[in-house]
């Protein structure tokens, strides 16, 4: 039994030697992001197998067992750190289950391509330590890299769709943003507009007159009235239907006015009309229709529309009341230069206030800088009730907006990296997914915060950290610390401390009982 208590207080005392280790190594680890604590525990050993006398009542095989201690080592890989909110934007933190999913540069220095099965790869790091500086690759891409230069892995969104698709067949790839490459362009083509134009608007007179001044065959000052009946929005006929001091007026013009009012046809604006005064004969006073042409009032708004090659231009909509649920809808730009060839479009209502006809209308515009602008603007959600004659407009929106560049980008709950622009615009650039692990605490611990797949740490699942299914989340700008705890560690460290004394006193007491026995030889 004595060299059994000889064996024994060694491997104490080596054990002891292991645990102190262990300790020294947390508490320098105390502040390091998302360091997981390693503990030390103990498993008895045979240190001595003394032989005994067989005892057939008892079942002793003839010897007895002397056990002393070995240390093993596991780690709370699975325990969760306190989160530190640190304001950077490319600080995430993992607030529940999972890991983040790393990989290492390729083998010419630049950004890895994801493993074809992250089951059997050798390469791939999961670690919980979210604090990710930028990488520049020379191309305009900023890679997010972990202090040991490891790449952080995510999904990208469908380029066609701009969807992502959470999935573990999804390819990983390295996130990265491209703080230089600006945001393309895209034209307006569909716009929509929220309003209610006023059922008590003024209607339109039709038809209208006008006087003109005009002289009879005698040179006394005389008045013409023009009469102008409307076809269309933009259509009018024009006829001379009146004229004092006994004149018989006679003559008619179809006019056609653009969306600014000016009229383009006939041409030239200025035309004759006859007047038979009887016995002094007949006059042919000519008259400028532009300054006799009908008058309406209308209810404007206006919708920004880029065009096609990124100009941004202000499209005006000008409702005009023609009669009872009736109005037309004029289009306009105080854009000098500019055209548009869409004619004003009739819109009705029910006695509800509910629009009936057209839901849309699309809208052609040539600008001053040549540029094109086709918009499909939808009006299903037009109404016309009393609103004081004015009209009410809830919303516009359109779908173009120029080009941009990256003022900022954050990560939200579920992972996804959103960028903003100075356009106004903002897309998802990444999702950054998280795996999890059948037994976590059995990862092989590379560094006090890298892990690597081990066959005990079962099977490895990825999925967006929304998929986990106990209210896991990602929170940007937030770090999670090491879950040391320093109270545990130095209580530990006493105890280690008294118990590798408390061995050494066992393996002093043993070393004076062989030389005991040896001196008796003496």
């Amino acid at each position: 039994m004595l060299w059994g208590a000889l064996a024994n207080a060694t491997s104490g005392m080596n054990s002891m030697s292991v645990q102190l280790g262990t300790i020294s190594q947390n508490i320098a680890n105390v502040n390091t992001t998302a360091y997981k604590t390693e503990n030390t525990t103990f498993q008895t050993q045979l240190s001595e197998q003394l032989a005994t006398p067989n005892n057939p009542n008892t079942g002793d095989t003839g010897s007895t067992q002397v056990f002393g201690v070995q240390p093993v080592n596991t780690y709370e890989i699975s325990t969760q750190g306190n989160l530190l909110s640190t304001n950077q934007y490319s600080d995430i933190a993992i607030n529940g289950s999972g890991f983040f999913i790393t990989e290492p540069p390729s083998s010419t220095g630049g950004a890895p391509t994801a493993p074809t099965s992250l089951a059997t790869s050798t390469s791939t790091a999961y670690t919980r330590d979210g604090s990710f500086s930028q990488l520049a690759d020379g191309t305009g891409k900023s890679y997010f890299v972990t202090s040991g230069g490891n790449y952080l892995m995510g999904w990208m969104p469908d380029p066609k769709t701009g969807t992502i698709s959470s999935s573990a067949t999804q390819t990983l790839q390295p996130v990265y943003i491209t703080p230089t490459t600006a945001m393309p362009a895209v034209a307006t083509t569909a716009a929509s507009l929220v309003a209610n134009v006023p059922a008590d608007a003024a209607i339109t007179q039709d038809p209208q007159t006008s006087t003109v001044p005009i002289t009879d065959a005698g040179g006394n000052p005389q008045n013409l009235t023009l009469t102008w009946t409307r076809s269309s929005g933009n259509t009018w006929t024009v006829a001379a239907t009146g004229a004092t001091g006994g004149g018989t007026p006679s003559g008619s013009y179809t006019v056609t006015m653009d969306n600014t009012g000016a009229i383009t046809s006939p041409s030239p604006a200025t035309q004759a009309f006859s007047v038979n005064w009887g016995v002094p004969g007949t006059t042919t006073p000519s008259v400028n229709l532009t300054t006799y042409r009908p008058s309406y009032s209308t209810q404007s708004t206006t919708i920004p529309v880029y065009d096609s090659q990124s100009g941004a231009h202000n499209l005006s909509l000008e409702f005009e009341k023609s009669g009872a649920n009736s109005w037309y809808l004029h289009f306009g730009t105080s854009e000098s230069g500019a055209s548009i060839s869409t004619a004003p479009v009739p819109i009705t209502f029910d006695g509800a206030g509910n629009i009936i006809s057209p839901t849309s209308t699309t809208v052609n515009a040539t600008w001053a800088d040549g540029a094109t602008s086709s918009v499909d603007i939808n009006l299903s959600k037009l109404t016309q009730y009393v609103s004081n004659g004015q009209i009410q407009v809830a919303s516009s929106q359109q779908n173009g907006y120029p080009s941009g560049h990256l003022s900022s980008y954050q990560f939200d709950t579920q992972g996804n990296l959103n960028a903003t622009y100075d356009n106004g615009q903002s897309r998802t650039l990444f999702k950054v997914p998280v795996a999890t692990f059948t037994a976590p605490d059995n990862l092989n611990p590379t560094s006090g915060n890298m892990f690597q797949l081990t066959q005990n740490a079962g099977t490895v699942t990825v999925q967006g950290v929304n998929q986990i299914g106990n209210n896991s989340t990602i929170v940007g700008g937030s770090l999670e610390q090491s879950n040391v705890d320093l109270g545990t560690q130095f209580t530990d460290m006493i105890l280690t401390q008294k118990a590798y004394a408390s061995n050494a006193e066992v393996l002093r007491a043993a070393n004076q009982m062989l030389m005991t026995a040896r001196d008796l030889q003496n």
